[in-house]
């Protein structure tokens, strides 16, 4: 017989967490964790979420969600991996971490190549307190073996996690087929998730979810509907009540609407009087209007012919006013000119003439040229420059007398005794040279108090500095950069005073060469003074030569003055004619405004006489003006045809009051459903036409219909709850066949047992056989109040998990039954819990698609182990070996019918588990508990 191969999750890694460092575990085999409590058992099964449900809305944590992310990806190179097997090959399927910039969340990702830690550590060599790679790292590796990283979305792992084809990187097609499903729906998958996640939340696994999870699996197509039997009887009773109230609304406003048919008779031929009497005396009136109208706009028009012949004189004389200011301006301006060449006249009067001035700025030009040829000659610093430098000498000069003064008292004699050259340089270039030399230790400009302290400090200085640079944690000082100096300028009495001799010297030097710079000083004020005076005569010729320019313009001048007088008496005569005129307009167009406005008065007392006849409006809302006159009213005159309209408008005004009353009659025994709109000629032919006794037969036989209709619909709603109930029992009966063919610990049997609620399903078998459950049947009604109170009892609405209790019977070796409603305890140590793991994997057999030579490998997390006796362990383990499940237990103890323990351990603060700590268990007796490594 060929061995069957073993498809699905072989291995479960979780790396560099916040509880492991590394948690390699084997999924191959039974497998036993111990620890304490809250060590990190369920932390690392819980892990399998990640890969496996792809979304984490479909996860179940303890903590929250970005608790959880933070838990279990805190870094970038945080991962849970897991190796798997399928028909296409080995897999690596994983989450990776993103880092804390990320919010900690992670990256779906699958390898086609076994798992190997060494792919995602640094070296080769594995283990802890190796660095982990990150992602992109592991990609980047990988690659160079032609093994490639396929990073993919949560929707594209699940389809491939199913074995769907996906398309990923253009159109490379990738699947893996670890869960193939037997049938690929939504719901199917749904389902097999749910399934997933109680193999690994075992414990919480109640028997409401049973219920669900039977149904879901042994009605494929049942669809999760419930009904509100109570809505929708209400909503159909709410309608045919309507209809109800329509016949009898019908009924009680019948005679009203008869009335009103013949005030609105009435009210028509009132208006057609109206309405030919209103076009009369509107034809009448106009004429008379118009002709005072037409006279009224005749006097306007000439009056605004004079006021525009007024606004051409203003108009002219702005003209005229501004003509005047450009004269006025001119002739300003010209006499200005005029006399500022009387001016120029009187002071050029004694000016010697153009030749003797040009002679005179020529002489002085040559006086300057020729300082300027002497001052070129030589190069002088500056007299300040000069000054400066003698300073600076005089105080070089006082130092070197300071230092033969004082060259032995002072500060530098007194360190040399201390310190060697080389100590010395170096405290020379960090102190101030003056400080060491300038100053004598006889008077109280410089005092050493203590000596040894001084030389103390200053050794604790020096240490500061190694190799020429100066540093003390504050501030680095290269030394090596600031000029050595001769210890001889300091203690060599002979060498300060050739020193102070060469100094003395140079200054000797600067004295004369101030006296130079002096002298070239007193020549360059020489010649500005020379340049300013020649400028002032050029200026003073320039302008001489200006004025005889101008003289040659005088008569040009005095011509254009008196043009612009000439021009400027013109103006003024124009503006007085202006005036003249305007005055006579203006006394002529007072007249006329009188005249206007007393015609305009007669015309609006005519129109005020008019206001007498006021339109009507028909009960459509129209005008008399939006028909054409009926009857023939040539031959009356306007006066007694206004009186006419005045007593016929009051009339039909009392017969429009009348209308509305009846309106609001009808409107308030509900006969607004028969009309519609807000034209109420329209609305009177609605109430009549929907209102006689025609039309209230015919709403009589549709209420008989729909009350038909409406009980059938209902009927079919509870009948099909009915069927599903009934297919429900059935297969549920199969399936207790099915879970009873393997015998469970010290049970002879197992079932699943229905409590069905007899009066719910009792009622429900009386109103399907009803014809009509409306139309006030008393029995009937009764019927379905208590159907009402059944379900407000019960707090639900009417579905197919709601029509009954789920149940388990339990036959145990003696004989004895035990049957149990809402929990699943059974009187059999862990059974209870051994009955659930054999549920969920009776389930998720029937959702997987399995090949005949294959066996499935999927885990299946039991915490608490220790509950569960030997023997039902070991059933356990043969029975999801059967169905391709792997038990892993979780306890406080190993485990000892389990293949594999591993106990965990804490290496600097956090979970490390090698392959190295994989227990292989010896067979053994079920009392004894021994592990060999």
């Amino acid at each position: 017989m060929t061995a069957k191969i073993s498809y699905g999750i072989r291995r479960l890694v979780l790396l560099n967490t916040e509880s492991y460092s590394l948690g390699d575990f084997p999924l191959d085999k039974p497998l036993s964790i111990s620890a304490t409590n809250n060590v990190g058992k369920s932390t690392a099964i819980n892990a399998l979420q990640f890969p496996f449900l792809c979304n984490y809305r479909d996860m179940v944590f303890p903590k929250d969600y970005k608790q959880t992310l933070k838990y279990y990806f805190p870094y970038e190179n945080s991962y849970v991996l897991s190796e798997v097997l399928t028909e296409t090959g080995t897999f690596v399927v994983g989450a990776a971490g993103k880092g804390p910039l990320s919010g900690h969340e992670y990256q779906l990702f699958a390898i086609k190549k076994e798992l190997n830690l060494e792919d995602f550590l640094m070296d080769a060599t594995g283990g802890a307190g190796k660095k982990v790679r990150t992602l992109d790292q592991v990609e980047q590796h990988l690659g160079l073996a032609d093994h490639w990283v396929k990073r993919l979305k949560p929707k594209q792992m699940q389809d491939a996690l199913i074995g769907k084809e996906i398309t990923i990187q253009g159109n490379e097609k990738f699947s893996i087929g670890v869960f193939r499903l037997k049938s690929m729906t939504d719901k199917n998958y749904r389902l097999f998730i749910n399934v997933f996640k109680n193999l690994l939340h075992m414990n919480d696994f109640n028997m409401e979810e049973v219920k669900m999870f039977l149904i879901n699996s042994l009605l494929p197509s049942w669809e999760s509907v419930s009904y509100d039997f109570m809505s929708e009887y209400k909503n159909f009773n709410e309608s045919l009540e309507r209809e109800r109230d329509r016949i009898a609304a019908a009924r009680s406003i019948a005679k009203e609407v008869q009335a009103l048919v013949r005030l609105k008779a009435d009210w028509d031929e009132g208006f057609e009087f109206l309405s030919s009497a209103f076009r009369r005396i509107e034809a009448g009136y106009e004429r008379e209007r118009e002709k005072k109208k037409t006279d009224l706009e005749n006097m306007r028009f000439a009056h605004g012919e004079i006021e525009n012949q007024i606004n051409r004189i203003k108009a002219d004389n702005e003209i005229q006013k501004t003509a005047y200011g450009r004269f006025f301006s001119q002739q300003e301006e010209l006499g200005k000119r005029l006399a500022k060449l009387e001016r120029k006249a009187a002071h050029y009067a004694l000016f010697p003439g153009v030749d003797v001035c040009v002679q005179k700025i020529a002489l002085l030009e040559d006086q300057r040229d020729s300082l300027v040829l002497e001052l070129g000659k030589s190069t002088v610093d500056p007299v300040k420059r000069i000054e400066q430098k003698i300073k600076s000498v005089q105080k070089e000069i006082a130092g070197f007398e300071s230092q033969l003064t004082n060259i032995r008292s002072n500060l530098l004699f007194v360190l040399k005794k201390h310190f060697g050259p080389e100590d010395i340089q170096m405290l020379m270039k960090i102190l101030n040279k003056d400080i060491l030399t300038a100053f004598s230790l006889e008077n109280q400009d410089l005092c050493i108090h203590d000596e040894p302290g001084l030389v103390r400090q200053l050794q604790q200085l020096l240490q500061r500095c190694a190799k020429g640079i100066y540093n003390d944690g504050n501030i680095r000082i290269d030394l090596n950069r600031v000029a050595s100096v001769d210890i001889d300028d300091y203690f060599n009495h002979d060498r300060i005073k050739q020193n102070l001799a060469l100094v003395q010297k140079d200054k000797a030097e600067l004295v004369k060469t101030l006296d130079v710079a002096k002298n070239y000083q007193q020549k360059e004020r020489e010649k500005k003074n020379l340049d300013l005076t020649i400028r002032e005569q050029s200026n003073e010729l320039e302008g001489y030569k200006a004025f005889l320019r101008e003289k040659q313009e005088k008569p040009r001048l005095e011509a254009q003055l008196a043009e612009a007088q000439s021009e400027l008496k013109l103006v003024v005569d124009r503006m007085k004619d202006n005036e003249d005129q305007s005055a006579l307009l203006n006394k002529r167009i007072t007249g006329d405004r009188f005249e206007i406005e007393k015609s305009q008065a007669a015309l609006l007392k005519m129109e005020a006489e008019r206001q007498r006849v006021l339109i009507v409006k028909n009960l459509e809302g129209n005008t008399a003006l939006d028909r054409e006159p009926v009857l023939d009213m040539d031959g009356i005159n306007i006066e007694t045809l206004i009186n006419a309209y005045v007593v016929k408008r009051e009339a039909i005004s009392d017969i429009r009051a009348r209308i509305d009353q009846c309106l609001v009659n009808i409107e308030l025994r509900g006969g607004n459903r028969f009309a519609s709109g807000r034209d109420i000629p329209a609305r009177i032919k609605e109430f009549e036409d929907n209102t006689n006794e025609e039309s209230i037969n015919n709403y009589e036989t549709v209420l008989k219909r729909n009350e038909t209709a409406a009980t059938r619909q209902l009927g079919a709603m509870l009948k099909n709850l009915k069927d599903q109930f009934h297919e429900f029992v059935y297969e549920i009966k199969r399936f207790n066949r099915d879970m009873n063919k393997h015998q469970i610990s010290n049970i002879n049997k197992i079932e699943f047992v229905v409590d069905e609620n007899n009066n719910i399903l009792s009622i429900i078998n009386t109103l399907i056989n009803e014809d009509s459950i409306f139309g006030g049947d008393k029995d009937i009604y009764r019927v379905v109040q208590r159907f009402n109170e059944l379900i407000d009892k019960k707090g639900v609405k009417i579905s197919l998990p709601n029509l009954f209790n789920l149940g388990i019977l339990v036959q145990l070796e003696n004989g004895k039954e035990v049957k149990s409603f809402g929990s699943t305890s059974i009187q059999s140590t862990g059974t209870d819990l051994t009955v659930k793991v054999v549920l969920n994997v009776m389930l998720l057999s029937r959702i997987l698609h399995v090949k005949q030579n294959q066996m499935l490998n999927i885990p299946a997390y039991i915490d608490e182990a220790g509950q569960i006796d030997p023997e039902n362990q070991q059933t356990l383990i043969d029975q999801c070996a059967k169905a391709g499940f792997v038990p892993i237990f979780a306890s406080v103890e190993a485990q000892s019918t389990a293949e594999y323990w591993i106990g965990l351990r804490q290496v600097n603060g956090k979970i490390l588990v090698e392959q190295d700590d994989w227990y292989r268990l010896t067979a053994k007796p079920l009392e004894a508990t021994t592990a060999s490594c």
